[in-house]
Order: C-alpha cells, then structure tokens, then sequence
C-alpha cells in the first residue's frame, strides 16, 4: 500500500497533509487510469508483476523466438507457442522486446563435432547446442518470416495482430560463453567467439530490415559491467572493430546500477557508440536508494529499463532474491514502495535533464517533475507553481505552498504544474494505494505456505515460484562435505544453499 500522509517540513510548521491515509476497508479498483510506464518493463512474462507495477514492455526470457522451436524441420514453420506469447502480452496493452536465438538443432548438428554444447542447459526451452548458424542463409530466412509475421503491416501477419513487435535482441548475454571459456567453464548462452557472434548479429539485422525497415535491433545484453581488465571489454571490442555498431540500433546492457554503467559504458565504448540509444534489459537493485539512484540513468541516454526481480521464490538466483520487492513471505519490500512510485510518477515521461550535481528535472506531459538525491533545490524554487505535490520513495505525499518548502529526507520528488493537474495526481497516487493493497493479497496468496518443493540446485523444477517450503535433495548438510578434516568445518556449500 502506498501511504498517502507523512509531513514536509515547510518554513516554520508542519503542514497538514492534503490528502488522508487509505482507508482499508475501500474496495480496491481493478486496475488504475495510470498510463502504463511506456519507459519500464520487465523480465519474463509475470502477469501479476506486470500489472501491479503498471509496466508498458515485456522481454520474454528466454522466450519463444528460438529458431528450433518455429522451425523444427526446414521449412516448416509453427508459431502456435510464439503466438501465444504476443496474444497474451497485447491483451495485457505490453509491447514486446522480443529475443531471437539462432539454435535449430537439425542446423546445428551439421557442425559434427565443434564446441559447441554447453555442460548443463540453465533454461530447458534452449538447446545445449548454442553455436552460430551452419547455414546463415537458411537461419536468415527464418528471421525474414519471424519478423514479417509479428511487423503489423497485414502481410502475412499473425491473425489478431494489435501491437507489432518492432524490437529485436540478438541473443541473451553473448559474451558469456568466451568469458566462461577463459575461466575453464562450460557454460554461457552461446558457445562463439566475437568474430562469430558478429556474423550472427550481422546477418540478423540485415534479415530484420529487409522484412522490416522500421524495426530495431539491439545487440544480446552486456552483462553487468565487470573491472576495466575483464575478458568481457575484449569480446564487445573486437565486435564493435569489426563494425558490430552498424548493425546495432541500441545498445543493450544489464545492470545492478544503470546510472554508473551507463557512464562508464560510453567512456569506455566512446567511439562506437557515442551516437546511440542505450537500453537497460536486465536491472535489479540491493535497496530502495539503489532502485531510485537509476533513473539518473535517463539523464545518460538510457531510455528504458527492465525489472528482472517480483517476488522472492525458492531456488531464485541470489540476485533475484536480493533484488526482489517482495520478500519469501509475501510482504513489500521498501524498495517495492520506491518502484511503484518511480514508475507511476516518471514511467512516461517526455524530457529529461540534469539540472545540478542530484538534481533531475523530468517532463511528463503538462507537469514538471524534480528528483531530488541531496537538500540544495535553490535553482529551481523560483520556477514552481504556487503549489507543488511532494512524494518521497515510500509514498508519503503533500500539497503544499512552494514558496515553504523545505525538505529533510530524501530522495524526493516535487511535482510543479497547474493545481488542477496536481489534484489529479493526487487522485491517481490514492487510486494506486487502492491497487497496491488489492495486489498485496494477492501476493499473499500466490504462496503456497502448505506445500513445497524439493530439488536439486539447478533442478528446473527449484526455480518454480510459488512454493512456501524447499527440501533440498540430498542437500549440501552432509558432513563428509562440510567436514572433510575432522575439526576443520567448511560451511560454503550450506551457506549459498540457505542464501
């Protein structure tokens, strides 16, 4: 629930909230009149993410666009399960960044015995075969008819098409397999080199425009950026050198902090990519602070941003489980407060500018709209309206003069514009506390705290969510693993388990 009271210190008093706290017993709205956030979106189609969050994109991870699945013998195409992944996202209003992965086993096995099979399959809907394409031409006629099917301009075109998909993402994380390579593991999502990935790329977006010349591609995301002397910056410069940037509309990275990688991406990329738009497709933050910091990102070029974490579930990735708004129990996290305001209040808007050293200026239709990281406003007081609305990450809002504003906690965000536009705000900010606490049962009850699960670490069936329980089986609390010498305790395996 988003709680509509608190105070803003202003001049010599505390002034009396606008709006009252949400009275619990209302009967919580289906949806609210919030646009959906066109600027975030997330990873995976979670329907109960999507719509509480009030998302605008969905990326499907890993996906049904794998070239084996649409075209299991060449030729034949079906797209029975690609289709029922677009209707359900455009009876949800979401538009699609959808992943193209360049794997057909009857294309792959011509390669005989290259390297080209990964030890474990971390998702069963991929092959563990993840090599370029023996026969390109073959691989880019399977883009042609993808691409035309999904393009929205009636030829050929899904039956019940509404919303085109008019972006593409060359594989998921491409380095991984080379950085894996170096290290002495098998594992990545494709088993090439720079040099092969680039022929991928190349040929992907030449098929892509020639089926649709306004479509976009974005190259498979950079993972989180890692030290300046990584093996990572070696695949992504030998990419760009071979000319990987003509064939790249947006630039696709994944982050756990948009706003430093964004910066440091374009210092360390300058001359390859200084002209383009950057998309963060992956994101998932330790707090509150950290989810708020990114969208400084916009002010870098970035242009939108995809949550990757909801809800904690058994068997989650760290990450996931770190990044998560929801906790194991099903209660809101700080940060999910600070996400939903961030996507209801900026989630569309127009301009952004960097106005000082924590200052941020948003344009969101007629409204004006500061983040605020740090207490010096001072260049912008002038230019608010005669009132302001004053939201802080966890939702406490007030209507208040302009001329008596002061703030002590912050981040925060002060909406300037006319005070009819300021009462809808407020209206809508209520609608979402309606929203949120409808939601909040829901989570509640997405948790089965009478049943549970029991696999092996990376067994598939671990990483179903919904379950309020997990037996680890045989499970890392064996002592011949933790006490291999009598007295001497090694507790690493039990530890990552539990975490």
């Amino acid at each position: 629930m988003i709680l509509l009271l608190g105070c803003v210190k202003t001049g010599e008093q505390n002034v009396k909230p606008y709006v009252s706290i949400i009275d619990e017993s209302e009967k919580p709205s289906k949806e609210t009149h919030f646009s959906k956030a066109d600027r975030f979106g997330f990873v995976c189609m979670d329907p109960l993410a999507i719509s509480d969050l009030n998302l605008g994109w969905v990326r499907p991870h890993p996906g049904p666009f794998i070239w084996g699945k649409i075209e299991p013998e060449r030729g034949k195409h079906d797209f029975s399960e690609a289709d029922k992944v677009v209707k359900e996202a455009q009876a949800m209003g979401l538009n699609i960044l959808a992943t193209i992965w360049p794997y057909a086993k009857w294309d792959q096995e011509k390669w005989g015995s290259i390297d080209r099979f990964v030890e474990k399959r971390d998702f069963p809907e991929l092959p563990s075969s993840r090599y370029k394409p023996y026969d390109m031409e073959a691989y880019k006629e399977f883009v042609r008819a993808l691409v035309e099917r999904y393009d929205g301009d009636g030829i050929d075109d899904m039956p019940g098409l509404i919303k085109p998909i008019k972006y593409w993402e060359v594989i998921n994380e491409p380095s991984t397999g080379f950085a894996n390579k170096l290290k002495g593991k098998n594992a990545g999502f494709f088993k090439g080199e720079a040099e092969d990935y680039f022929e991928v790329l190349k040929a992907t977006y030449e098929a892509v425009k020639e089926a649709d010349k306004d479509a976009k591609v974005l190259n498979g995301g950079m993972v989180p950026l890692p030290p300046p002397e990584d093996v990572f910056y070696d695949f992504w410069n030998e990419v760009f050198e071979l000319g990987g940037c003509n064939y790249i509309d947006i630039i696709n990275f994944h982050s756990f902090s948009p706003y430093k990688d964004a910066i440091k991406l374009k210092k360390r990329f300058k001359k390859y990519i200084y002209d383009k738009p950057l998309w963060v497709t992956e994101f998932s933050a330790g707090d509150e602070y950290e989810y708020t910091e990114a969208l400084k990102s916009f002010s870098e070029g970035v242009e939108r941003i995809f949550y990757t974490s909801y809800r904690a579930f058994p068997g989650a990735p760290e990450d996931l489980i770190i990044g998560s708004l929801i906790d194991f129990d099903g209660n809101p996290k700080p940060s999910y407060y600070a996400v939903k305001i961030m996507t209801a209040i900026i989630g569309n808007f127009d301009e952004v500018e960097r106005m000082g050293e924590e200052t941020y200026k948003f344009r969101v239709n007629d409204l004006t709209i500061y983040v605020v990281f740090t207490g010096d406003f001072k260049e912008f007081k002038e230019t608010l309206s005669e009132k302001v609305v004053v939201i802080d990450i966890y939702g406490n809002v007030n209507f208040i003069d302009a001329k008596e504003l002061v703030v002590s906690d912050f981040p925060v965000y002060i909406i300037s514009g006319d005070e009819e536009k300021l009462n809808e705000v407020l209206s809508l900010l209520k609608e979402i506390g309606k929203f949120s606490s409808q939601n909040y049962k829901k989570i509640k009850e997405h948790f089965a705290f009478r049943f549970g699960d029991w696999g092996h670490k990376h067994d598939e069936y671990a990483y179903t969510s919904g379950y309020g329980w997990i037996k680890p089986h045989p499970g890392p609390f064996n002592r011949y693993f933790i006490e291999k010498e009598k007295g001497i305790y090694d507790f690493s395996t039990c530890d990552e388990g539990v975490r």
